[in-house]
């Protein structure tokens, strides 16, 4: 059976990552405001801005810290579900931004906000009873492997990365983009691992499953054995008796 090693990468461990994925969106979240305070601006505009301009990662920071308390752990479908929503919802304003502003940056953002829904729906929510009741199966979002999804979002992201430093003016707004593009990184790369997870686990099940057949199949065979040893032993025992009742009837 497959067995998990003790010791894992930085990269290889989700809880690791989804601090990582904390902290960064700490940092994100004061750089993009640092200009409305290195401004002046007043209070209620620092929040109204925050609120604006920010509130996709406002989303993904309380996604992630739920995911380190119990409260999450036990809702944890149901937050994907609403995870899932707010992506879609992402993916709408993506294609209208495209329609409204078009450019290669805007499509490569909308087909990796297309990509990274279908992809977290489907690791996230496969299991669920919503999954099957919206039909989403019939889509067959598993013909694409775990790998595949994971290596087209990190080309997506790279390329989005090229176009978005090629377009900057200044060194802030080149270390956003190198800090937004590192945290998709990491998200894209805990779906990855938590679909690499279920994935084991099936196959630790049906490995399992294999071994208590395998087993049964044994002991099947070991029953049959038997009982064709018992049967020879009985008809054994049975030719003995009629040797010897023949040779009292041929002595009287």
């Amino acid at each position: 059976m497959r067995k998990d090693n003790i010791e894992k990468e930085w990269y290889d461990d989700p809880s690791l990552i989804t601090t990582i994925l904390i902290g960064l969106i700490i940092i994100i979240l004061i750089m993009s405001q640092s200009y409305a305070i290195r401004n002046h601006y007043g209070f209620l505009y620092v929040i109204r801005a925050l609120l604006n301009s920010s509130s996709v990662y406002l989303m993904y920071l309380i996604y992630l810290i739920f995911l380190k308390t119990k409260v999450g752990k036990k809702y944890f479908n149901m937050m994907n579900l609403l995870a899932s929503f707010v992506f879609i919802l992402l993916v709408l304003a993506s294609v209208l931004t495209v329609i409204q502003f078009p450019s290669i940056g805007s499509m490569i953002n909308a087909v990796q906000s297309m990509i990274l829904t279908v992809y977290f729906t489907y690791v996230f929510l496969e299991d669920s009873k919503i999954y099957e009741q919206l039909g989403l199966k019939k889509l067959q979002f598993s013909t694409v492997k775990n790998e595949q999804y994971f290596y087209i979002l990190l080309g997506l992201i790279g390329v989005g990365l090229v176009i978005s430093l090629i377009q900057m003016v200044d060194f802030t707004g080149v270390v956003l983009a190198l800090l937004e593009s590192i945290f998709m990184i990491g998200f894209v790369r805990y779906i990855y691992l938590y679909q690499a997870y279920k994935e084991a686990k099936k196959e630790e099940v049906q490995e399992q499953k294999e071994e208590v057949q395998k087993i049964k199949s044994q002991e099947k065979k070991m029953r049959k054995k038997e009982q064709e040893e018992l049967k020879k032993e009985n008809d054994s025992k049975t030719k003995s008796k009629k040797q010897r009742d023949v040779k009292i009837e041929e002595g009287e």
